[in-house]
């Protein structure tokens, strides 16, 4: 008989990747191609990752795929959890810029919680609640960060903190600023406008409102971000650059 499972505290991201399934459908090779390459860099971050963890101090990032889904999740074995948990996000945060770079718009949970995962299969609790702030809480294009993890990271002192931001948005919600990318001119200019094109790509013209919706706020807030980053001239014009007055009213 298999050892019976066990769930311990880990932090946990649960993130799916949007519109995948119609793009599988219509047999597009090329996006499929594009998916196999995100998922692959899924893998490729947790080794290189993993290979520079202190295992005494730090326990592995696991992930799992599943269908449009990928799971990262690390057991908490330090009492002294918050660097962990910061180091995490920015792990998070920097396969989310991948993915949008790819193609993908991403959608998402993390939580801390009882788990359990390992080469092929994952349960508990916080799977289930990180999977809940997806579905339920994030509704655009956000990966949500739940409360308590927040408050983790609130403890950080202010010189970390001021290179390191989670937005809130209009309904007071923090989540993971997915433009922030710590460079300096001109590689800043050229992340942004490396960015500015995956969006444009991305949200090409839909009639489907839910979708243009969703367009509407990754460009909103990529605006936002470009304003305060004094970097305006990289900000996407709706009307010029997405769709026509004509195309939107139709909507």
């Amino acid at each position: 008989m298999e050892k019976q499972i066990k769930e311990t505290k880990h932090i946990i991201a649960y993130l799916d990747f949007l519109g995948v399934k119609k793009r599988i459908c219509s047999g597009d090779t090329e996006f499929i191609n594009q998916l196999k390459f995100i998922y692959h860099k899924a893998k490729q971050n947790c080794q290189k990752v993993n290979s520079c963890v202190d295992n005494s101090k730090l326990a592995p990032i696991k992930q799992q795929i599943f269908s449009d889904n990928i799971v990262f999740a690390q057991e908490i074995i330090s009492k002294d959890n918050v660097y962990q948990v910061f180091n995490f996000i920015l792990f998070v945060s920097a396969y989310l810029h991948q993915a949008l770079l790819a193609g993908f718009l991403v959608r998402g949970g993390i939580t801390i919680g009882d788990l359990y995962i390992d080469n092929t299969f994952v349960s508990g609790k916080a799977l289930v609640k990180a999977y809940q702030l997806e579905s339920q809480i994030a509704i655009y294009p956000r990966v949500v960060v739940d409360f308590d993890v927040f408050g983790i990271l609130s403890t950080l002192d202010d010189m970390i903190m001021k290179n390191f931001s989670l937005p809130v948005g209009d309904d007071l919600i923090y989540c993971i600023d997915g433009f922030r990318v710590i460079f300096k001119p001109p590689g800043m200019r050229i992340a942004l406008e490396k960015i500015r094109k995956a969006i444009l790509e991305i949200c090409k013209y839909e009639r489907n409102f839910k979708i243009v919706q969703k367009h509407l706020w990754v460009i909103t807030q990529f605006n936002e971000f470009c304003i305060a980053q004094k970097q305006e001239k990289y900000q996407i014009n709706v009307l010029e650059d997405y769709a026509s007055v004509e195309q939107l009213a139709s909507i």
